[in-house]
């Protein structure tokens, strides 16, 4: 079963409605290979899965995410959690934050350089990247919160996709210039199954 299938809810009661920026899945093609797991992940997908990696796809369009989500599934079954973080934080710091770099910079320098200016606003700063993700920012204090990052329109999200998102969360520490921590601290086990916590603090 490939994209498609994944997309239909016919694996097992899956379904997957969200999309994602053409940097964001050429970004984890290019990290798979700088970091030597391509011909081993690629090779747990599904064949449509594999020719979809083979199309040309420009930056600026957008791509079913649920290819996403089969690579990073391939990813943790193959090579584990923290190579997992290892290849969606390369794919970040190579090919997504370039882009938001200017949006990101001009935001801290209206509103403040604390990583909550940018946790707070996380919501909108990811929607020129992503399309079917929520993020809702909850301060605990002046350095730290909880996120609490959701697939409203899908189910069944496997716990991968939300450890790829935790590279995302340390990715924002990163551009704010802050040393801090992301730790996944709860994932939804009653359905839809499409929601997650996590703590950050700096």
């Amino acid at each position: 079963m490939g994209v498609e299938d994944l997309k239909a809810g016919k694996v097992g009661e899956r379904r997957f409605d969200f999309d994602v920026k053409g940097s964001v899945l050429r970004g984890r093609i290019q990290a798979l290979r700088a970091l030597g797991l391509f011909d081993e992940c690629v090779a747990k997908l599904t064949p449509a899965e594999r020719r979809s990696l083979e199309d040309t796809v420009m930056i600026s369009s957008w791509v079913d995410g649920a290819l996403v989500i089969a690579i990073d599934e391939a990813i943790y079954n193959t090579a584990g959690e923290t190579r997992l973080r290892e290849v969606a934080l390369k794919t970040l710091r190579d090919s997504v934050s370039p882009i938001l770099r200017s949006a990101v910079e001009g935001v801290l320098h209206l509103f403040g350089t604390s990583p909550k200016t940018l946790f707070s606003r996380l919501d909108l700063l990811s929607r020129s990247t992503i399309r079917g993700m929520q993020f809702v920012w909850t301060p605990r204090d002046d350095r730290s919160g909880v996120m609490t990052v959701s697939y409203p329109t899908s189910y069944s999200v496997p716990r991968s996709a939300f450890i790829a998102i935790s590279a995302g969360l340390v990715n924002v520490f990163e551009l704010a210039a802050v040393r801090g921590t992301v730790e996944l601290t709860r994932v939804d086990d009653a359905p839809p199954r499409n929601r997650a916590t996590f703590d950050c603090r700096w």
